[in-house]
C-alpha cells in the first residue's frame, strides 16, 4: 500500500512510526481486478477493509494510467464526490481516456484531509476506443496570443480575435482573415457572439486597463465601436450569453472589481445586484448549461468557508446565485465551456491541478476528471475553448508565457 503526503507533514510521518498528526489505524482499501472490459467501457472494482475514526475522508475512488502506482498528477481519475463510504466494494464503470490495446495499471484509493491512501495495482489491457486529444493545426497568432478569445457563432464558425481577427471553420479545419480590430492590443480581454455580432473589448496591457468594447458584422465585416458602456476598465472578467443577452462582471482593474451587468444590444446595459465578489486574483470563468450559468472561481466575502475554487450558479430569470460543487482544485488561469448537458474546465497552473479537464454534472453537482492532457509539456493557461459536436476544441493559449501555437479537439462524446 503506498500513501501520498504533503511534503511538510510526510517528512514528519516518515520519521516515526507514530504520528501525532495521523494517529493510527489507518483505513484499508484494495484494488480487485477489472471487469467487463469492452469496447465501450471496463468496470473498476475496490473494496474498503477497513476504516478509521481518526481521519476525515473527502472522497474516493480510482485512479489509472499507462504507469505503474499512477496518482492523481501522472493519471486519470474517477471520484465518488460527496458519498459516504462504508466498509464493503465498490466499483464505477469507466467509459473514457483510454485506448485499445494499451496496458493501464489501476489503483483504488481513499483521500482525507490529510493524506490519500492507495490501493494495489491491478495490470489490464483495454478494448476501449481512444478518446484523446488530436492536434488540428498550428495557431495563425504569434505575437499577441494573450489577446486572443474564442466566440462561437452557434454553428461552423469559431471567431478568434485579438487585434487580428480570424474566422476558423470547423467542417474543413482552416482559418480565414477577417477585418482587424480597430483598438488596441491587449490581454486577458472578453468577448461574446448574439444576434448575428461579435463582441471584444475590455482588458489589459501592462497596467494598463481597458473598457472599450467592439461590435464586428460578419456580413460586413466591419467593426464598430459599442458607445455608453458603464463598466469601469478591468480585464480578466467573467463573461457568458444568455437568451441574447451578455453578462459581465468581476475581474481586476488594478485591485479586484465586484460589479456584475448585463447587456442587451437593444436596451442597453443593466447592472445586476449579487453577493459575490472576485476572488483577488481576476482569474475565474464560467459556462452555461440550460439557462443557467455556472460561475467558476467567485467568492462569497460572508461565507467562512468561501474559496477560490467556489462555485455557484446564477439563474438570469430568478436574478439569484446558488451555491454549487466547489471546483476540485485551485487554479490560476482556467477556461470553459459547454456541451447542453455537461460543463468542462480546462485547468491552468497549479501543483496538483495540471494537465486536467474537469467535467460537471449539474444533474448530481459533481466534477469528474474527464481526461488529462499533454500539449506540449507544460500546463496550458487562458486559453481558447469552445465545445462542438461532441468535441471539446482548446487553443491557442499559453504555457509558462510562453505561446503555444497549437490547435486541438478532444472527443467528449454526445453526452
Amino acid at each position: 500500500m503506498y500513501i501520498r503526503i504533503s511534503s511538510f507533514i510526510a517528512i514528519c510521518f516518515l520519521c516515526t512510526c507514530q504520528s501525532k498528526e495521523y494517529p493510527q489505524p489507518f483505513p484499508v482499501i484494495t484494488t480487485g481486478e477489472v471487469s467487463n472490459i469492452s469496447a465501450a467501457s471496463s468496470v473498476f472494482n475496490g473494496s474498503i477493509e477497513s476504516l478509521s475514526s481518526n481521519l476525515n475522508i473527502v472522497n474516493y475512488g480510482f485512479v489509472w494510467g499507462p504507469i505503474i502506482n499512477p496518482t492523481f498528477e501522472t493519471g486519470a481519475e474517477f471520484t465518488f464526490d460527496g458519498a459516504i463510504p462504508v466498509k464493503g466494494a465498490f466499483s464505477a464503470e469507466i467509459n473514457y481516456d483510454m485506448t485499445s490495446g494499451v496496458f493501464y495499471y489501476v489503483r483504488s484509493f481513499i483521500r482525507t484531509d490529510k493524506l490519500t491512501i492507495y490501493g494495489n495495482n491491478i495490470l489490464f489491457k483495454s478494448k476501449g476506443d481512444a478518446v484523446r486529444w488530436s492536434f488540428l493545426q498550428n495557431s495563425p497568432f504569434f505575437n499577441d496570443y494573450r489577446g486572443v478569445t474564442t466566440t462561437s457563432n452557434g454553428a461552423s464558425s469559431i471567431y478568434y480575435c485579438s487585434t487580428l481577427l480570424y474566422d476558423y471553420n470547423i467542417q474543413v479545419n482552416a482559418y480565414t482573415k477577417k477585418e482587424d480590430m480597430p483598438g488596441l492590443l491587449r490581454s486577458f480581454p472578453s468577448s461574446f457572439f448574439i444576434n448575428g455580432k461579435l463582441y471584444y473589448g475590455f482588458g489589459q496591457s501592462g497596467s494598463t486597463y481597458f473598457n472599450d468594447l467592439w461590435s464586428y458584422d460578419p456580413t460586413l465585416n466591419q467593426w464598430k465601436e459599442v458607445a455608453g458602456v458603464p463598466i469601469s476598465a478591468r480585464g480578466r472578467m467573467i463573461c457568458f450569453t444568455i437568451n441574447n443577452k451578455a453578462y459581465l462582471g468581476f475581474g481586476k482593474g488594478g485591485s479586484s472589481v465586484n460589479d456584475f451587468w448585463m447587456f442587451d444590444p437593444a436596451s442597453g446595459w443593466t447592472q445586476i445586484t449579487t453577493p459575490l465578489k472576485s476572488n483577488g486574483t481576476g482569474n475565474a470563468t464560467s459556462f452555461v448549461i440550460n439557462g443557467k450559468a455556472y460561475l467558476v472561481g467567485v467568492v462569497d466575502p460572508g461565507s467562512a468557508k468561501s474559496s477560490i475554487a467556489d462555485v455557484y450558479m446564477f439563474d438570469p430569470s430568478a436574478l439569484t446565485f446558488t451555491e454549487k460543487k466547489p471546483f476540485p482544485n485551485i487554479v490560476v488561469g482556467y477556461k470553459s465551456t459547454a456541451s447542453e448537458t455537461k460543463g468542462y474546465v480546462l485547468s491552468g497552473f497549479k501543483t496538483g491541478a495540471l494537465y486536467k479537464l474537469y467535467e460537471y454534472d449539474p444533474l448530481v453537482d459533481s466534477w469528474k476528471v474527464r481526461t488529462s492532457y499533454n500539449f506540449n509539456g507544460l500546463p496550458l493557461s487562458h486559453a481558447g475553448m469552445f465545445y462542438q459536436a461532441g468535441r471539446v476544441f482548446v487553443g491557442p493559449g499559453y504555457s509558462d508565457f510562453s505561446n503555444t501555437l497549437l490547435f486541438w479537439k478532444h472527443a467528449v462524446g454526445s453526452n
